[in-house]
């Protein structure tokens, strides 16, 4: 959690400091779910370095976790993690269907999951360009993110929702949603959930940060955002360039030179 929080303020070498604590005392106590926090986080962490051949050794280390230690509920959460890895990708493809359509019933998660659940399937939403629906849902996305209440969920969602609004020209509507984001955010410094998303508010940004009260921690997201952008950039554009075989496991890579040499 130390980890997490360093991390959403983006300060990225505490929360490294913080992962390696937790992991090395989580593998000692056989801890797989903390094991399996840590892994998602170190992911995140090399992801906005751009640093894309770590963030897939950490996918395939997850899956092994999960599947030599963890149960049904665990390769769900495993497959939330990947969404949410491969949605800041752009490789939406990637990401498993149950997510992408809604279907979070069929993953038997607990209430407690759904606020994560529909962090990573509102972007989903947002990368397809379904911005009716995600505003036409974004009020029950709130209500799972307050009952607990599960603030993350709830910034995240704003953020999305003011996103969804400026695409459609809704300029006041996606003021209002950024916002309602911020007003959560502001008082701990939690950037991290907009320099993650800066590429679809950077206008609505540029627009709040006239306004006094948000000129701050506007000017805190744009700096950091500058920043980690120009990495994922680089990374996703290797991806582009390099076409399918960048992103492709060892094995998926084995299996697609066996398919060439004409096996079945």
């Amino acid at each position: 959690m130390q980890a997490e929080h360093y991390y959403y303020k983006g300060d990225f070498e505490q929360a490294e400091i913080s992962i390696y604590k937790a992991k090395y005392i989580a593998e000692e106590q056989r801890q797989w779910a903390i094991i399996l926090c840590a892994i998602f986080l170190q992911m995140r962490l090399a992801f906005i370095k751009g640093d894309l051949p770590s963030v897939m050794d950490l996918l395939q280390q997850m899956n092994a976790n999960v599947k030599q230690y963890g149960s049904a509920v665990f390769a769900y959460t495993a497959n939330l993690c990947e969404g949410f890895i491969y949605s800041g990708m752009k490789q939406n493809r990637k990401i498993p269907d149950w997510i992408t359509t809604g279907r979070l019933q069929e993953s038997g998660l607990p209430f407690p999951s759904y606020g994560f659940f529909n962090i990573v399937y509102g972007k989903t939403l947002l990368l397809a360009g379904e911005y009716l629906k995600l505003i036409g849902i974004s009020e029950q996305f709130i209500a799972a993110a307050e009952a607990f209440p599960n603030l993350l969920g709830a910034v995240y969602t704003h953020i999305y929702t003011a996103a969804a609004h400026y695409h459609l020209k809704h300029d006041e509507e996606a003021l209002f949603s950024l916002k309602q984001g911020i007003d959560i955010a502001a008082a701990d410094q939690l950037v991290m959930p907009f320099v993650e998303n800066g590429k679809f508010i950077l206008p609505v940004l540029i627009l709040l940060e006239k306004e006094e009260a948000y000129t701050a921690f506007v000017r805190s997201v744009r700096k950091l955002y500058g920043q980690v952008n120009e990495n994922v950039k680089g990374m996703t554009g290797r991806l582009e360039k390099d076409g399918l075989k960048a992103h492709l496991t060892d094995r998926e890579r084995e299996i697609a030179k066996l398919v060439i040499d004409g096996l079945s």
